[in-house]
């Protein structure tokens, strides 16, 4: 179990989103309700990847709310995608010159199918970062950049259900040290 020490109300984080710095630090960037109950995100270090201690607010946008991030770094920019109070339909689209101070870019979405999905996370493939999603229909989807900026949906599902579940969700991938991915997913639980 991970934990986060310090920041006293912001200490209970939720929808966690760790990269791992190119020093090897582990930067966690979580959300977490404000003393006023604005969530927001915020976030703490940690040199083995468990026990994190809190650095700060990244984004806490009076009278509105960001949750569930994903941030990457594309070239020398990091991008931050959260939640906003409007749901997936506007996101907010955060950068970074350090991953530390963001600025409001825009508010987006990711419409894919009829529907405004959530991404989760990505990887960077070549000289395109690809950001996966997850549908209303259970399906893994993802889109895809080289800047960070325009968005383009790739064609074709990354990953659907089989043996008779319904659903896979909230995908993380990582690069192994061969050179091929691993993805970690959330599925349904079938009784038998």
């Amino acid at each position: 179990k991970l934990t986060v020490t310090g920041g006293d109300s912001y200490s209970s984080p939720r929808f966690a989103d760790i990269v791992m710095l190119e020093d090897g630090t582990f930067r966690l960037y979580y959300s977490a309700h404000a003393l006023d109950f604005v969530e927001g995100i915020h976030y703490a270090q940690s040199l083995d990847g468990y026990a994190f201690e809190y650095k700060g607010s990244i984004f806490v946008p009076p009278g509105y709310e960001a949750k569930n991030s994903t941030t990457f770094k594309i070239g020398d920019t990091w991008h931050m995608y959260a939640v906003s109070e409007e749901g997936s339909q506007a996101l907010w689209h955060l950068t970074s010159t350090d991953g530390v101070t963001f600025s409001v870019y825009a508010k987006t979405s990711f419409p894919m199918d009829g529907e405004s999905v959530i991404p989760s996370n990505g990887l960077m493939i070549g000289d395109k970062f690809y950001l996966f999603v997850s549908t209303s229909t259970g399906e893994i989807k993802s889109w895809s950049t080289k800047n960070g900026y325009d968005w383009y949906p790739d064609d074709g599902v990354r990953l659907a259900p089989a043996n008779g579940h319904a659903l896979v969700k909230d995908a993380t991938i990582v690069e192994l040290e061969d050179g091929s991915q691993l993805m970690i997913y959330v599925t349904d639980i079938i009784d038998d």
